[in-house]
């Protein structure tokens, strides 16, 4: 069995205060338009064009809806059809479809006036420049992840890539439009003959002039972490730890090292080019992502959109159940029920007890039946022999545990390790058991939230 993937920091923390601005540079309304479609659906399906329009007052309903609704759905659906796999959506990192990806997304970027390139990890980066007047030292940082885990839904990180460009290019837009530089008539027929905001834009108009303050749109190349393990590496280079925790050094099933993806990527890159990949917390107004929900808690309340309070701390635990060693070659049929040292009925007993001690610290925390308390769950299961015949001799097991409250998740995850070497001392099985990855959750400052809402 491979070794757990090293530890992986928690992403980006946003400031405890942000200054004010004359202007949205985020545009909350642009930002917000897409999250009412829920899903993409299956593979082959197109993503839903949303019902609903936000009202700019400075910009028409037909450039509005062109740029913050209309361009980002056809990219989804374009970006949507890049996958390693024919029957589903599969985008690992560095791959064939990964790059191809890259370009496409480097291609918004510069569609909307910003200085695109990638980066020595491969996340893909767009920067705007400001005119000083709201904040001459600190940009906001929009974005999410352009990898996909496996059987990914279109709209699963590339959401937040495709709603941050059309943000960017929508609030330039407005500004021109306020500045007197072009016309909502100039600007649809533009963008209705395929050409972009800046193309309608009297010669010579500098874009940065127009923001009063820098904007980067990060697209995030490793956030799933399907290929090398360690999710959200990206963002761990951007706030320094990428070294520190040794993803580097992540090799893939295959035996191919980080370094080596990248170079047969034509990424040219080193640890001292990563390790200046860092973001000085000075230079950040904040960080705002939109992001699909994974389930369909806000559809069943008729909410078309919901604004993260807080992003929960987990923790990713493996466990290691072994049974006796004469089973490994033995046959179900021939050993007595009351010799059996089974492995995988112990593991079953163990993930049964670890999900059972997650509902008690929900409700010692007083979250019980929460949406968003303690959550628990087995993810991965692997057993040898892997055999219908055979008792299983060794499984190993995934439990991890979220929570928004760094002291429910530690009490929960006592909880699942008590659980669990109960069982094995029960069942006479050896446990051994260790964390892959843990992180604390991570507050959102209350003045970005009520912008938001």
């Amino acid at each position: 069995f491979p070794p757990p993937p090293p530890p992986t920091p928690p992403p980006p923390t946003l400031p405890d205060t942000m200054p004010s601005t004359r202007r949205h540079l985020l545009a909350t309304a642009a930002l917000a338009l897409l999250a009412t479609t829920v899903s993409a659906g299956p593979f082959s399906r197109k993503p839903k064009v949303p019902a609903h329009y936000v009202r700019s007052g400075v910009l028409s309903g037909a450039v509005l809806k062109a740029l913050v609704a209309d361009e980002p759905n056809l990219r989804l659906h374009a970006l949507g059809e890049l996958s390693d796999s024919d029957s589903v959506r599969t985008r690992a990192y560095l791959g064939k479809a990964h790059g191809q990806a890259a370009d496409m997304i480097k291609g918004w970027m510069e569609g909307a006036g910003m200085e695109a390139r990638l980066d020595a990890l491969g996340n893909v980066r767009g920067v705007l420049g400001g005119n000083g007047t709201v904040s001459a030292t600190k940009r906001w940082l929009l974005g999410s992840h352009f990898d996909t885990a496996v059987d990914s839904g279109a709209f699963d990180g590339p959401l937040g890539v495709a709603l941050a460009v059309a943000a960017v290019e929508a609030t330039v837009a407005e500004a021109a439009v306020s500045a007197g530089l072009v016309t909502n008539a100039a600007l649809a027929k533009a963008l209705k003959a395929g050409k972009r905001v800046k193309d309608a834009l009297p010669p010579g108009t500098k874009l940065s002039d127009l923001l009063g303050a820098g904007v980067e749109v990060i697209a995030l190349a490793d956030n799933e972490g399907v290929r090398f393990g360690g999710p959200m590496a990206a963002s761990a280079a951007l706030v320094g730890d990428y070294l520190g925790r040794g993803l580097y050094d992540r090799v893939d099933a295959k035996g191919v090292t980080v370094p080596a993806a990248l170079k047969a990527a034509g990424i040219p890159s080193s640890a001292s080019a990563v390790e200046a990949l860092a973001i000085p917390a000075d230079q950040v107004a904040g960080y705002v992502e939109v992001h699909v929900e994974g389930y369909d808690l806000l559809e069943r309340m008729g909410a078309p959109l919901g604004v993260v309070e807080a992003a929960a701390g987990a923790t990713y635990m493996l466990f290691s159940v072994t049974g006796d060693e004469k089973a490994l070659a033995t046959h179900q049929s021939l050993v007595p029920m009351a010799d059996r040292k089974d492995a995988m009925a112990g593991a079953a007993e163990a993930i049964l007890n670890a999900e059972r001690a997650c509902k008690a610290a929900a409700k010692e925390a007083g979250e019980e039946g929460a949406p968003h308390g303690v959550l628990c769950g087995t993810g991965f299961v692997s057993a040898a022999p892997n055999a219908p015949l055979n008792i299983a001799r060794q499984v190993n097991f995934t439990v991890g545990v979220t929570s928004t409250s760094d002291e429910a998740r530690a009490a929960a995850v006592a909880g699942v390790r008590a659980r669990v070497d109960a069982v094995c001392a029960k069942r006479g099985l050896a446990c051994t058991g260790g964390v892959m990855m843990e992180y604390g959750a991570a507050a959102v400052p209350d003045d970005l939230v009520a912008r938001l809402l």
